[in-house]
C-alpha cells in the first residue's frame, strides 16, 4: 500500500524538524515518524531507506532555495547602482531566505556538511543547482569553472548561517554585510571585465 502526496510532504517536513532539533547522529526513522505522527511502517511505504527520505527532505530544500533565488534575479538588472550592490541586494535576499526557518537552516547544515550528503545526496544537489550555475555563466570569465566557486560561495553562506543560528552572530544588516563582503572578495576578481565595465558607465 502507497501512501498519499500528503503523507509523503509530512514525513519530509518531520525528518527536517528532527535532524534540526536532534542532530543527523541521532534522527531515527522512529523519531520522524512519531514527529509526523504517523506508523513508521509508513517512511518505507514512501522511502526505500532512512537516507532516501533525507535525500528527498535535501531536494526540497534544494529546490525552494534555487526557485527562490531564480524569482530575485530581477535586481541584477538594477540601473543607477554598482555591480557589487546589485550583488548585495541579491545576497541579501539569499541570506534573509536561509535564515528565516530555523528548523531548515540547521537541517541544511547538518546534512550537507555529512558523509550522508557526499554518499547519497550530493549529484542531485549539483544537478538541481545547474540551472543557476548556466545563469551565472554570462557574468563570469568563461575559463572559471562556475560549479567550483558556487560550491564554495554556498559553503560560506552556510558558514556564516551556522554562526548566526547557533548564537555567535547576530541576525542583522552587519553580519549580512560580513558574509557577503567575504564571498565577494574571492568572487570578484572571476567577473568578466565587460560587466564591471558597463555597470561603471551606468553608476550615477
Amino acid at each position: 500500500m502507497s501512501i498519499t502526496m500528503e503523507m509523503r510532504q509530512n514525513l519530509i517536513d518531520s525528518a527536517v524538524r528532527v535532524v534540526a532539533r536532534e542532530g543527523l547522529d541521532r534522527t531515527t526513522t522512529k523519531l520522524i515518524a512519531a514527529e509526523a505522527g504517523l506508523n513508521e511502517a509508513y517512511i518505507y511505504r514512501g522511502f526505500s531507506s532512512k537516507e532516501d527520505l533525507l535525500r528527498a527532505a535535501l531536494h526540497m530544500e534544494d529546490t525552494r532555495f534555487v526557485e527562490y533565488i531564480t524569482k530575485h534575479l530581477s535586481v541584477m538588472r538594477l540601473t543607477g547602482i554598482s555591480w557589487k550592490e546589485r550583488c548585495y541586494l541579491l545576497f541579501k535576499y539569499v541570506w534573509e531566505f536561509i535564515l528565516e526557518v530555523p528548523d531548515d537552516c540547521r537541517f541544511y547544515i547538518r546534512y550537507y556538511y555529512s558523509a550522508n550528503f557526499l554518499k547519497y545526496a550530493r549529484d542531485e544537489h549539483l544537478e538541481c543547482y545547474r540551472r543557476l550555475k548556466m545563469i551565472a555563466s554570462i557574468a563570469f570569465k568563461p575559463d572559471i569553472s562556475i560549479s567550483l566557486l558556487l560550491h564554495q560561495m554556498f559553503e560560506t553562506l552556510l558558514g556564516y548561517a551556522a554562526r548566526v543560528n547557533y548564537g555567535e552572530m547576530q541576525n542583522d544588516e552587519q553580519s549580512c554585510r560580513t558574509a557577503f563582503e567575504q564571498i565577494y572578495y574571492f568572487t570578484a576578481p572571476h567577473f568578466k571585465e565587460s560587466v564591471l565595465t558597463e555597470e561603471e558607465k551606468g553608476v550615477s
